[in-house]
């Protein structure tokens, strides 16, 4: 049981056609700001706001670190302006 525990907060999430999780981030509580909650934060300090059922579908803490493949979503407005929404097609706990 224990292992079925330990192994369910690593497992990968994907969507149907995903790609490979390659793109490494950190999940950063933005809350404190006004329309923000978690974002991913890539190398750089370029911020994602995470949308759909893979990211929906992920358990995730702040500082964790993930590594994602992600779509842009053009022409979505946000009240959280702390960077550019995106599906998540994929996203796994780092090693």
């Amino acid at each position: 049981m224990l292992l079925t525990i330990a192994t369910a907060g690593a497992a990968c999430h994907r969507g149907p056609s995903a790609a490979a999780c390659t793109t490494p981030a950190t999940v950063r509580d933005l809350s404190g700001l006004d329309g923000c909650g978690k974002v991913l934060e890539l190398a750089g300090g370029v911020r994602l706001l995470p949308n759909g059922p893979v990211w929906q579908g992920f358990a995730s803490t702040a500082g964790q670190r993930v590594t994602i493949s992600y779509t842009p979503l053009a022409g979505v407005m946000t009240t959280c302006m702390a960077g550019q929404s995106v599906t998540v097609t994929c996203i796994e706990a780092a090693r």
